[in-house]
């Protein structure tokens, strides 16, 4: 499990930080100064003024970190020789390999991988846009 779990860890941590950095990089260092300027530590000002406002770029990249786990297929596949780890698309080609001829549970079984992504993207479909656009038309 941990020869799954470690390399997609290592990915999704290096995203997430270039992610995040590129966010507070665009913040107001106003907001920061007036935390500070109130009393409020490092930790207060993380927790009470940047996260709230970090929402949707926090949102965007849990979305894009679970969609990218959810489909890898690659690490699995090289790490789990013996299957005992597969991730639903992984899961979806073997299949496709013994059914070649079952279209129907085919496309079944592609309905059912691709059901919680969908599903994650209608519950988070506002703060992923907005985490997206952020940034990209200064006013």
């Amino acid at each position: 499990m941990w020869a799954v779990a470690l390399p997609q860890i290592a990915q999704s941590l290096a995203f997430g930080t270039f992610w995040m950095r590129a966010f507070f990089r665009g913040v107001d260092p106003s907001l920061i100064e007036a935390a500070q300027l109130d009393g409020a530590g490092h930790i207060r000002t993380l927790w009470s003024v940047l996260l709230p406002i970090a929402r949707p770029a926090v949102v965007t990249q849990v979305v894009l970190t679970f969609m990218w786990t959810w489909n890898d297929f690659l690490i699995p596949l090289v790490m789990s020789p013996a299957g005992k780890m597969r991730t639903a698309p992984l899961g979806l080609a073997f299949f496709q390999g013994q059914y070649t001829s079952g279209t129907t549970l085919l496309a079944a079984g592609a309905v059912l991988v691709a059901l919680p992504m969908v599903i994650l993207y209608l519950l988070l479909q506002k703060q992923f846009i907005a985490g997206m656009t952020d940034g990209a038309v200064k006013g």
